[in-house]
């Protein structure tokens, strides 16, 4: 569990703890010879072997359920394809709203002004660089509180914690635009808090993949959370068509509409497609609370709520002599699980520990870069596109469709026959302890084209060779799934909600910082005529990345290619 009292275990100066938690976790514990097996290998062995049936007898189990009452990926993917139409209806026109309350600013505070490009560009990047950074620190705090709890409670109830936090704060959001006669930074990052209160984006990621393994064997699961995506980029898909439907309609229909703020230069009817996203952002609120079922075992809960109750009730003493230290401690702590701590040295692992524990680090290391790779392309792109190619909220729309599209065919075509039919006949073999060299040719493979993809768009001399870039960029999405399935393979299924919390709480301790300075980058290269800086610089992570991969296959201690 990814709580503040799983470090009690941890500490060595805390072995009464530790017995205590495995007593009740798996009935007295009897003592073998010091000298013939490490004092952490029998315990750690048995809990693995124990949650690992479990984990087989639930599968099971959940197999002879009615398919409405039991958790199934394809659930999973339907309210992400409704999500996914709900943030996309929004995400073309809030980028133009942003410009356009940024123009309303400077001529506010300048009568008779008219609109710099420059001067709104350096003003939106402004804003937006000042939510990278809070935006990270929102989501530590959240993660933090979510992935304490997320073993113990379950998967639903965070799902749909996440989907009231994310309505509340995108009404707030509408409410700001639609009646502000500046650029109401102050209630735009409100609306932005509240969304992110339950985890936010990659919050509900990691809550997603969680779901997905409890209730998926090893082998499926790269395309389990690969088909489970697919379900947010079909929505993401419709959701454009739909924003530039209504976009032009109600330019076509001649008459703007008036806004209720008449200093407001927004029309009401443009922001016809903000209303839509909040009436499927309540569809989604609805359909996890009443038909979205738990995929955590019943079993499985009731220990972690034990453990939890007995590490609490033995460590009082010193949580209060150190509260202040072990609170700020205690924001960070679920980390420690990425670094593979000795609890997880086995018998059969023994030999190549440290191996092992390397190979997770740079497994942790590629999904927080990943979660960079995506934000910074997703942040910059409509940016660039805006300010060079002077894109309105339709072309926007035709961006985020062309991207969704060729993801949908990626995981839904390609990953599918890649996966099962031609690496396996090229004589790759799937590891289930370990990652494999069909995971270290999808990692290098796909972050190389990335990088490629990234220098053509910094070159490309339209929108329409900058949207084919963009879409090619869309194998990353293969990355990162392969990532998120190669690192649970050196877990226990006990512990997955704790790895991918601890890995969601990574991910926002990088975005805390590198947008930020890519925010600078963008803004620097405004002003000196460069404004591909970004993707320039984006490169070098990329290729960092695949050789991070191949890194990962040198140290792997079983070969998993046999021609």
């Amino acid at each position: 569990m990814p709580f503040q009292e799983t470090d009690a275990l941890l500490d060595p100066s805390n072995v009464e703890a530790r017995l205590y938690e495995e007593q009740l976790l798996n009935g007295p514990i009897s003592q073998p010879p010091i000298d013939t097996i490490e004092p952490n290998e029998v315990a750690v062995e048995d809990e693995d072997e124990e949650d690992d049936g479990e984990d087989k007898d639930w599968i099971v189990r959940l197999n002879e359920l009615p398919w409405v009452q039991k958790p199934a990926p394809l659930k999973m993917a339907f309210g992400l394809f409704v999500i996914g139409i709900a943030l996309a209806i929004g995400a073309p026109l809030k980028q133009v709203i942003m410009y356009k309350l940024a123009c309303q600013s400077l001529i506010k505070n300048a009568p008779g002004a008219q609109c710099d490009p420059i001067q709104v560009q350096q003003l939106v990047t402004n804003y937006q660089m000042w939510e990278n950074i809070f935006t990270p620190l929102v989501l530590i705090a959240t993660t933090v509180q979510v992935c304490r709890m997320l073993d113990i409670y379950g998967r639903k109830f965070f799902i749909t914690l996440f989907s009231v936090c994310l309505f509340c704060g995108e009404f707030v959001y509408y409410i700001a635009v639609s009646r502000a006669s500046g650029f109401p930074m102050l209630w735009m990052w409100l609306g932005t808090i509240i969304a992110l209160c339950a985890g936010g984006p990659s919050g509900v990621g990691a809550l997603c993949k969680a779901y997905i393994t409890d209730i998926t064997k090893p082998k499926d699961r790269i395309y389990f959370i690969g088909l489970a995506f697919v379900g947010i980029e079909v929505g993401q898909l419709v959701g454009p068509l739909i924003s530039s439907f209504i976009v032009k309609l109600a330019r076509g229909s001649g008459v703007p509409g008036k806004n209720s703020n008449i200093e407001n230069a927004i029309p009401s009817l443009e922001l016809l497609p903000l209303k839509i996203s909040l009436v499927m952002m309540f569809v989604f609120v609805f359909y996890n609370y009443f038909l979205l079922a738990e995929s955590r075992s019943p079993v499985l809960r009731s220990k972690s709520r034990s453990a939890s109750i007995a590490l609490a009730a033995v460590g009082p003493t010193q949580n209060r002599k150190f509260a202040l230290r072990h609170q700020i401690v205690a924001v960070f702590r679920p980390l420690k699980i990425l670094f593979y701590p000795e609890e997880f040295k086995t018998r059969d692992n023994k030999d190549h520990f440290t191996r092992d524990r390397t190979i997770v680090i740079l497994l942790a290391f590629g999904e927080s870069m990943c979660i960079v790779l995506a934000i910074v392309e997703n942040v910059f792109s409509p940016q660039y596109g805006i300010y060079k190619y002077h894109w309105d909220s339709v072309t926007l729309s035709y961006l985020m469709f062309s991207n969704g599209l060729a993801t949908t065919l990626l995981m839904v075509a390609v990953s599918p026959i890649l996966f099962k039919r031609i690496l396996p006949s090229l004589g790759f073999k799937v590891n289930d302890q370990a990652i494999d060299g069909i995971d270290t040719l999808v990692i290098v493979l796909t972050t190389l084209i990335f990088a490629l993809c990234l220098i053509g768009q910094s070159f490309a001399p339209n929108t329409l060779s900058f949207l084919g870039f963009s879409v090619a960029q869309q194998v990353y999405n293969l990355c990162a799934a392969t990532l998120t399935a190669a690192i649970a393979k050196y877990f226990p299924s006990s512990k997955i909600g704790e790895l991918y919390g601890a890995v969601s709480l990574a991910q926002s301790v990088t975005t805390l910082i590198i947008p930020a300075l890519f925010s600078q980058l963008f803004s620097y290269g405004v002003r000196h005529g460069i404004p591909q800086l970004p993707f320039l610089a984006l490169t070098i992570p990329s290729v960092g990345m695949a050789m991070v991969g191949l890194l990962m296959r040198r140290l792997s201690a079983t070969p998993s290619i046999r021609i």
